[in-house]
């Protein structure tokens, strides 16, 4: 069984202990899978409306842009949650008494910036 610490960081975090098992790993899996769908209740920005308010200000321009942005952000969200929630299920699944695998498929996971956030980001997550 592995134990996994969340040491302090510029005095933010408290250090923390728990053992990763493959309870663990499925819990974290079930709150992160949870989380979309808290994201998709989000109400929209409703920018634009206020843009319109504004012609040809700075402000206005900006806002103008601000709920693709919002939808792209939800969208990212979700897709990297998904991703982290299939990835915790799988190490869950596959666990072997040390959380060595668990550990090696989230270092895995690409640029959070890079790439389609619908699209798988670790590739040895496919198929299983």
């Amino acid at each position: 069984m592995g134990v996994a610490t969340l040491f302090e960081l510029r005095g933010l975090y408290t250090v923390a202990s728990f053992e990763v098992d493959k309870e663990s790993l499925g819990t974290a899996a079930t709150a992160l899978s949870l989380l979309p769908r808290d994201i998709n209740q989000v109400a929209p920005l409703g920018a634009e409306a206020v843009s319109k308010a504004l012609p040809g200000s700075d402000v206005g321009t900006a806002l103008g842009k601000a709920d693709a942005a919002c939808t792209t952000a939800k969208a990212v969200l979700t897709g990297r949650f998904n991703e982290f929630a299939a990835l915790l299920q799988l190490s869950a699944d596959e666990f072997s008494g040390q959380d060595e695998d668990a550990a090696n498929r989230i270092a895995a996971v690409s640029d959070y910036n890079a790439g389609n956030p619908d699209v798988c980001l670790a590739p040895q997550t496919q198929g299983k």
